[in-house]
């Protein structure tokens, strides 16, 4: 464990975990953000990101479905480790 007194933490980078319904602006939202981005899609819905040099994608896909957890684990660990975002 870490202890900081007088709350005195060190500058984190902002993490953001947004879902809902498809068609509800869940990836539109994510252009508001300033900064090196990482979408996460679990429903393939890409075409609001394509191009953008500020955002990276993962495309989870069907087949993945028996090991989302371990996949979406790593590739929030990876994100974290690289400081891109």
């Amino acid at each position: 464990m870490i202890f900081y007194e007088n709350g005195e933490v060190p500058k984190q980078p902002y993490l953001y975990f947004v879902y809902g319904a498809g068609g509800t602006g869940k990836t539109s939202l994510l252009n508001q953000f300033e900064g090196k981005k990482l979408l996460m899609s679990f429903d393939m819905s890409t075409n609001v990101v394509r191009g953008r040099k500020d955002t990276d994608i993962g495309i989870l896909e069907q087949a993945d479905g028996p090991m989302i957890q371990e996949l979406v684990q790593k590739m929030v660990a990876r994100a974290v480790d690289s400081k891109k975002y």
